[in-house]
């Protein structure tokens, strides 16, 4: 009966700043879901002001937490790897059960793996969304926020700080990524060594996303033509084509179409963190629904995404100033997590490297569908605005 009524347990439970010592921050996912929690670190030290934060997270996320203050150790776990390595698994439960963490938060959006490792890692106080497959296992988490609608990320991991009764303003939602002095000179011997001046105008453009994700890629033709539009009208402004090693082709393809033009590419010429500091010296981002416009929210520049089948409400660049574009059809967005009263299972998840299933026989029109024109309107607003 003791077992049971432990793991019944709700919202009733009592937490006591004093008695937290340890807390570990679970995120999973990939680069822009970690780093929509960031605002989140600097409320829970001062709430628990005794504790230490450690994060778990994936490998390719881990530098999203390097050199965050807050965060006293950073422990990776690739939960994609097939097939799954059993002593792995075994090694990461002695890590976390040897811890003893008093509190653990699964931030947004979380599937079960995340949620039963913080279960069975024998943590007594566990924090996270009440997600579909609560239904299933809801024990697993006992302080629990609701999702009675779909809204912004950031906002729903601030649903976690309310449960916890964190107190914060509308001026804390900001992401944050700390850079180091290296990375950041990295980066200006870069742009000398491509003569761009410190003071032109630079708009960074990233043409790909995750290899995951190749249906939120908006069509490489049409970037190209954006470019060429962009370059025709404002001779004044350079262009840097950024992302990892494997959008290195897409790079090497506009740089074929425009030769005549001066565009910088520096795709997979640096490390994630060197691209968050190219990015901050950038005065204006375009790309498609990925991290690196998450990124470019967390070091203060402008950013336009290109939406397809993901959600803005969700996924969205946070902040002032920030845009997205989509195209409202009824099939769109498709690709959701999967969270409280939205049962979104039937609506083909995209998460867990499962490929969305597209309505409209496999066109992709939410995406493909986005006029060149409607995009550069927008752009050109933005630049003449900052200019």
């Amino acid at each position: 009966m003791f077992i049971w009524n432990y793991l019944r347990q709700g919202n009733n439970m009592n937490i006591a700043p004093d008695k937290i010592k340890k807390i570990l921050v679970i995120s999973l996912q990939g680069i822009g879901d970690s780093l929509l929690f960031s605002p989140c670190f600097p409320l829970l030290k001062k709430k628990f002001d005794r504790a230490e934060i450690t994060v778990l997270t994936s490998p390719q996320a881990k530098v999203i937490f390097e050199l965050n203050p807050h965060i006293k150790e950073v422990i990776t776990y690739d939960s994609h790897k097939r097939p799954i390595n059993l002593m792995t698994g075994i090694s990461l439960w002695r890590r976390l059960v040897q811890g003893k963490f008093d509190l653990s938060i699964c931030t947004f959006p979380t599937g079960m793996r995340s949620a039963l490792i913080a279960y069975f890692s024998g943590i007594k106080l566990r924090c996270g969304h009440r997600y579909v497959f609560n239904k299933k296992v809801p024990w697993v988490f006992n302080i629990i926020a609701e999702v009675p609608e779909i809204k912004h990320v950031i906002e729903l991991n601030f649903d976690l700080m309310n449960v916890l009764e964190v107190e914060y303003t509308s001026k804390d939602k900001v992401l944050a990524l700390t850079l180091s002095a290296q990375e950041k000179n990295f980066v200006q011997v870069f742009l000398k060594e491509n003569n761009i001046k410190e003071k032109e105008f630079l708009i960074g453009i990233n043409p790909g996303t995750s290899i995951l994700r190749k249906e939120k890629c908006w069509p490489l033709e049409k970037f190209n033509q954006l470019i060429t539009m962009v370059g025709d009208t404002f001779k004044d402004i350079k262009i840097v084509l950024i992302g990892g090693p494997g959008e290195k082709e897409l790079s090497k393809q506009i740089i074929e179409t425009q030769e005549t033009r001066n565009i910088i590419d520096a795709t997979g010429a640096m490390s994630l963190r060197q691209t968050a500091s190219l990015i901050q010296r950038c005065n204006l981002f375009i790309g498609n629904d990925s991290g690196l416009v998450h990124i470019s929210g967390a070091v203060d520049t402008l950013a336009v995404a290109i939406f397809g089948p993901t959600d803005p409400r969700l996924y969205a660049p946070y902040g002032q100033g920030n845009l997205f574009i989509n195209n409202e059809l009824e099939c769109a967005p498709c690709a959701y997590g999967v969270c409280g009263k939205i049962d979104v299972v039937s609506r083909n998840i995209g998460f867990d490297g499962v490929s969305f299933s597209c309505e409209q026989q496999g066109s992709f029109k939410c995406i493909n569908s986005i006029e060149v024109d409607t995009v550069f309107e927008l752009l050109k607003k933005m630049i003449l605005g900052l200019k």
